[in-house]
């Protein structure tokens, strides 16, 4: 399951709640570019690196520390996507 810059959306709080059902293994964040950025950026160009602001809403959400979380979804990342590991 993967979230998008609304979860970070002052109005949004039905798709919060949905984070209480997503198990940390199953967790992924992306950008929607060019759209959707997250807060403080929305109605800006999204990019790439505003996904830690989604990462940090989800850290929050789900009680983990925000580099516990970025661990995660690098693991489901690449259990994901096993052909973009580079053998690092």
């Amino acid at each position: 399951i993967s979230y998008a810059g609304p979860v970070t959306y002052k109005k949004s709080d039905e798709l919060r709640e949905t984070l209480e059902y997503v198990p940390l293994d199953r967790l992924l964040t992306e950008t929607d570019c060019p759209y959707l950025a997250p807060m403080p950026f929305r109605g800006r160009d999204n990019e790439p690196a505003n996904t830690v602001y989604n990462a940090l809403e989800i850290s929050t959400i789900k009680g983990v520390n925000l580099h516990e979380i970025a661990l995660q979804l690098e693991k489901n990342f690449l259990e994901l996507f096993p052909e973009t590991h580079n053998g690092v």
